[in-house]
């Protein structure tokens, strides 16, 4: 007679059941922990699976679970022999070396928010961005953004697009980060090493006057509700894509 184990969820309600049976055998209370039995446990002939519904008591619906025994063994976590053979543990590694500075400036228009703002700062230190520009009214919290408000430059002005006009002269490429009918997904697209990422605002997005100066706009598809990330949300994915695109700066 072959064991297996059974493992599922309430699709409802987080109630998990991981147990071990066997085909045939009288159910304990265990067995029955995530709701009314319904169907009895049974086997297939030539099958090495065996099944079983359950009816949620929570819910008017049925869960049909199926098991296999072909599951991986469960082995424990091997322990060392003495306190010596025990590891230090090491909470922050220090950071990665970049062979050459990153050439990449984050542009940040005025946000609602200056918590949004502090993490930008603090997600750029830890990118090894040592540039951001920022317009309207600028406020950092060094709770929140950390060290980075030693290694982070945050130019202040009035109005961005003046300071963008500057970088593409300088030879950066404008790149926005702002959802558009012309829009590249961003799994697919290869930045520029020298550029200029231009958010927008967290509740209006890019302003139209901004788009149309932007060598390129970039989007992160959106698999559910809301419609949008974060703007810290999806800075984070768009400079972690950088980063992975150019690991040595």
């Amino acid at each position: 007679m072959h064991s297996a184990w059974l493992d599922t969820a309430n699709i409802d309600h987080p109630t998990c059941v991981s147990t071990r049976f066997y085909p045939g055998e009288p159910l304990n209370e265990h067995h029955r922990t995530a709701g009314n039995l319904a169907v009895a446990l049974h086997s297939v002939p030539g099958s090495k699976t065996v099944s079983a519904a359950y009816r949620f008591p929570s819910a008017n619906s049925l869960a049909i679970l199926v098991a296999t025994t072909d599951r991986p063994a469960r082995h424990p976590i091997p322990m060392p022999a003495s306190e010596d053979e025990i590891p230090d543990h090491i909470r922050h590694r220090p950071p990665v070396p970049l062979q050459t500075p990153r050439p990449l400036v984050l542009c940040v228009p005025q946000l609602r928010s200056g918590v949004n703002l502090s993490r930008l700062v603090r997600l750029a230190g830890c990118c090894g961005i040592t540039r951001m520009i920022a317009s309207g009214n600028v406020k950092i919290d060094p709770t929140i953004a950390r060290d980075a408000t030693s290694v982070v430059r945050i130019d202040r002005h009035r109005s961005l697009q003046p300071q963008l006009l500057q970088l593409r002269r300088d030879g950066f490429q404008l790149v926005g980060l702002e959802q558009s009918s012309h829009s590249q997904n961003l799994h697919e697209f290869r930045f520029p090493h020298r550029v200029a990422l231009c958010l927008g605002h967290e509740r209006d997005g890019m302003d139209p006057e901004t788009m149309r100066i932007m060598d390129a706009l970039i989007e992160i598809p959106v698999y559910g509700v809301p419609y949008s990330y974060n703007v810290v949300t999806a800075a984070t994915m768009a400079l972690y894509e950088y980063c992975r695109q150019f690991p040595a700066g």
